[in-house]
């Protein structure tokens, strides 16, 4: 939502209430799914300033990751 970024540095969400959330929403589509597939954002970066990248969103929920990346000479890692 627009301001999160903001409100998240200002100390008015908390890392812990916002890792909750996810693992609400997670949980509650868990218990009414056969299967859950968890689709990261489109850079490895994207949510780092509040502590939510897609890797640290995956320990959150304790879900197997896999990376899919362009490769190749000159394309840096998190590209």
């Amino acid at each position: 939502p627009k301001g999160y970024t903001r409100d998240y540095l200002d100390g008015k969400i908390r890392l812990e209430d916002q890792e909750a959330l996810v693992q609400q929403a997670y949980l509650a589509t868990r218990a009414i799914s056969d299967v859950v597939l968890c689709e990261g954002t489109g850079h490895c970066a994207v949510g780092s300033i509040v502590h939510a990248s897609n890797a640290q969103v995956a320990s959150w929920l304790d879900a197997k990751m896999v990376l899919v990346a362009n490769g190749g000479l000159g394309n840096t890692f998190d590209e």
